[in-house]
């Protein structure tokens, strides 16, 4: 009984976590679980790091694909502490963080986009030929994210 209740615990965790990143809502914890932002077209995650830029890998537990979101702000951060930042001139990288309109992304839930919050017809799109890019909002495979908890 006492794992039915620490899994159930833990769903309702997950979908709060969920439910907080697509709406934008106040979280219901402190500091979010983290999670990967796994691509829906090739199973790969997205992989960030100063030396190596943004890209996509094979999934790991590496700080570099250990994600977090933080609803107020609409940032996303890895566990470099570096933030999630694009924009059309300079691509999508990671900088520190600072609530620019750069770094404030959300989930779409419609064709499970993550859009830039400021620019929401510009998504991420992820391809190992191409590599990570903010593109015009397509509903393509390359644009389609899961957030898996890790």
């Amino acid at each position: 009984m006492t794992t039915r209740r620490a899994l159930t615990g833990w769903l309702a965790l997950f979908t709060a976590l969920i439910a907080t990143f697509a709406m934008g809502a106040a979280p219901a914890q402190a500091a979010p679980a983290s999670f990967w932002l796994k691509s829906m077209k090739n199973g790969m995650c997205l992989d960030a790091s100063s030396s190596q830029g943004v890209r996509l890998n094979s999934c790991n537990d590496g700080i570099y694909q250990r994600w977090h979101s933080d609803p107020t702000t609409d940032e996303i951060w890895n566990g470099t502490g570096k933030c999630l930042d694009g924009s059309t001139s300079q691509g999508v990288r990671l900088l520190d963080c600072n609530a620019g309109v750069y770094q404030k992304w959300v989930s779409h839930p419609a064709d499970d986009s993550i859009r830039r919050a400021t620019a929401t017809t510009l998504c991420l799109d992820g391809s190992v030929s191409q590599g990570v890019r903010l593109l015009k909002c397509n509903s393509g495979d390359y644009q389609a994210w899961s957030l898996v908890s890790q």
